[in-house]
């Protein structure tokens, strides 16, 4: 390698941001501690060759502790030193503006990890160098790497949150989907997406171009309906799938619903069927597709899968499918004979000492046994929030509750109110307590409010109408108004003036020698408070009134 070329060489690494280096050098040191090659300065040159050759081949780049494939088009937008454009570029397209197309920065990591592996070794013999030299021009010779295994797509590994969080208010739902997980009939590696909502209106479909991201047409649940972003990559994999294909839907709740593969068909652009939610299963869509002259083609590629019952068993076990019992209504629980229970009263309580994230879930509930009894100790109880959250009785929370905790064993033929309490999220809204005996389940819907605000001191509306003096007193006039739904207390509070010749004096508060504070404001209530400080002369002050504080500069004369 020739003294020019190392400068250039060292002068491209320069221009790499520190942090980066930093993490450049992680991933290469891992890859030559892992070839044992830390001592051998071949073997580092071999572990280097491997890594050159792993992207000629595959297009591997590191992403954090994996390897990724980058596709053609990326890597064509590198070599050009462009800007990555998306694959389709007509009207009915809104390109997002936010966060970056993360497949787009994945050449960053291999070219830096590069410049790095041979900066690295420049100071060696002039052999290594021609060695290097040799490594840095390509050949038509492929060695396969089997050492390095792709993840199918580091976007849904590494990047899924805030594309889901971008889509069209998909968060805002109690159910919805976030990855999609597509698995070929061969048994290859599965390609999985993350899953975005999108509201179609008037026709228009608005996706994300990135075509690691799916569009789900929002509120489509029976037979979920997802767009996938036209590329070749996209195109061979729909066009490829054939029967033994199945499909994995993860929800935002954990569920996971299974699908397997139907057919592929080209269909017209308005057709309109796919859409169609007469019976369970599944469709995805290629969207986006464009012909020779730039238009939206007149059809477009649809995958059909169908949605297997037999699923339906083991979810009905694990408690997603159960019958839902709305608050207030009695229920039967399945397994145990002549019990019924209803839920009867909810509360959210924060009180002092518990992490500001978390807060007491207490259910109120009314147990009415037949000629049996209740052994409680053999049911489960679980509550089970929307993200699929799920959380365990808690002693201390039952214990605060309106009624008695649960009992071990309620007699026959009783009806009893009892408080079950739950360490839960405090912002807990709706949930679903799962009352079970063995793989029975069954559910109730349970909502909760958080509790108000407690009313404050500082809620109060203080309005200093006068501040006066003669030679041995300040006198201060207010207007205290209380616009809150809840008295406030005042008894504790006290209030005090501070005098001297600076502005914002220092020094002890003294307090009033005459006029006091009544020892509470109704809601919506004023009153009109007069105090009288003690008073010197001096021409400063500082006025400490119901936790608030007033500068005072005092004029002769007033």
């Amino acid at each position: 390698m020739t003294r020019s070329e190392g400068d250039k060489l060292l002068a491209q690494w320069d221009a790499v941001p520190t942090e980066r280096q930093d993490y450049y050098r992680r991933v290469y040191q891992r890859e030559v501690r892992a070839a044992g090659a830390s001592t051998d300065d071949a073997a580092e040159l071999e572990v280097l060759r491997r890594l050159i050759d792993a992207y000629r081949e595959q297009a591997l780049v590191p992403v954090g502790s994996r390897w990724a494939s980058v596709p053609e088009r990326v890597r064509a937008a590198a070599r050009r030193g462009k800007p990555l454009d998306a694959p389709e570029a007509h009207s009915d397209v809104t390109r997002p503006s936010g966060p970056p197309k993360v497949l787009a920065l994945l050449l960053l990591p291999l070219a830096g990890l590069l410049l790095f592996g041979l900066f690295s070794l420049i100071g060696g013999t002039r052999d290594e160098a021609d060695t290097l030299a040799a490594l840095t021009t390509p050949t038509e010779t492929l060695t396969p790497t089997p050492e390095i295994s792709p993840t199918p797509t580091p976007l849904a590994l590494e990047e899924s949150d805030p594309v889901i969080r971008a889509g069209d208010g998909g968060r805002r739902r109690n159910y919805y989907p976030v990855l999609l997980q597509v698995h070929p009939a061969d048994g290859s590696a599965p390609r999985v997406f993350v899953v975005q909502a999108r509201a179609v209106q008037t026709a228009d479909w608005q996706f994300d171009p990135n075509p690691d991201v799916a569009s789900w047409v929002s509120g489509l649940l029976v037979r979920p309906v997802l767009g996938l972003p036209f590329s070749p990559e996209n195109r061979d994999l729909l066009t490829a799938l054939a029967p033994g294909a199945r499909f994995a839907l993860q929800m935002n709740t954990g569920a996971v619903l299974d699908f397997t593969y139907r057919d592929t068909r080209q269909v017209a652009r308005q057709e309109a069927m796919i859409f169609a939610q007469v019976e369970p299963g599944l469709a995805l869509v290629l969207i986006g597709e464009t012909d020779p002259e730039g238009a939206l083609t007149e059809t477009r590629w649809v995958v059909t899968a169908a949605y297997p019952v037999e699923q339906e068993v083991e979810r009905l076990r694990a408690g997603e499918l159960a019958a839902v019992i709305a608050p207030g209504e009695s229920g039967a629980i399945t397994g145990l004979e002549d019990v019924r229970i209803a839920v009867v009263g909810t509360a959210l309580a924060t009180p002092e000492g518990l992490p500001p994230d978390l807060a007491y879930a207490r259910v109120d509930l009314e147990i009415i046994t037949g000629a049996a009894g209740l052994q409680t100790s053999g049911v489960n109880w679980t509550l089970k929030d929307a993200a699929g959250n799920r959380f365990n009785p808690d002693a201390l929370a039952s214990a605060q509750g309106a009624f008695g905790t649960l009992p071990g064993n309620i007699p026959p033929n009783t009806a009893l109110t009892v408080t079950l309490g739950f360490l839960a999220r405090h912002d807990l809204t709706d949930a679903r307590l799962l009352v079970g005996v063995g793989s029975d389940t069954t559910a109730f819907a349970v909502g909760f409010t958080l509790p108000p605000e407690p009313p404050t001191v500082e809620g109060l509306d203080v309005q200093v109408r006068r501040v006066s003096t003669d030679a041995t007193a300040v006198y201060v006039e207010a207007r205290v108004f209380n616009p809150q739904a809840s008295p406030v207390a005042l008894e504790a509070l006290e209030n005090g003036l501070v005098l001297g010749y600076a502005p914002l004096p220092l020094g002890p508060q003294s307090p009033p020698i005459a006029g006091e504070l009544p020892d509470s404001v109704g809601a919506n209530a004023a009153f009109d408070l007069a105090l009288t400080f003690a008073y010197n002369g001096e021409p400063y002050g500082r006025l400490f009134l119901l936790g608030r504080e007033y500068a005072l500069h005092i004029a002769e004369g007033r």
